[in-house]
């Protein structure tokens, strides 16, 4: 098991890299951008993360909405997944045991997570029973 892969990052208004990237991508700098509200998450994970991958580090983004996707891909950021994705995974590893315990757990992220949709409209693989544990070797 990896540990240490989840990062908060500190956004100082003064970061010179921060600053240059945020006004390559999104012309502005971090204190114009913070002062926006919306997508300021999406945005700020993009600035974060494409400074992460300039300094050769891996990098994996999670985004849920599907313009903040598109917008990281546009920044150059090779790995884009979601919340969906993450949980088909678990699916499929054996960590969520079934389609009534995904649906317990989708839900209660849906109260999080606006960018999830509803149960009837998530990924078919989160709603087929099929996927879970087909990875387990």
């Amino acid at each position: 098991m990896q540990a240490d892969i989840i990062t908060i990052m500190e956004s100082p208004q003064d970061d010179p890299d921060l600053n240059r990237i945020a006004r390559e991508l999104f012309t502005g700098n971090v204190v114009a951008i913070s002062q926006r509200r919306k997508d300021l998450g999406e945005t700020m994970v993009i600035i974060h993360a494409r400074r992460q991958q300039e300094l050769g580090n891996d990098v994996i983004v999670l985004i849920d909405d599907g313009p903040g996707q598109r917008r990281a891909k546009v920044a150059g950021l090779r790995t884009v997944i979601d919340t969906q994705a993450i949980l088909i995974k678990c699916a499929k590893i054996g960590t969520i045991a079934d389609r009534a315990a995904m649906k317990v757990i989708y839900d209660r992220l849906r109260q999080l997570d606006d960018g999830l949709p509803p149960w009837a409209a998530a990924r078919l693989a989160l709603r087929d029973q099929a996927t879970y544990g087909s990875d387990i070797q």
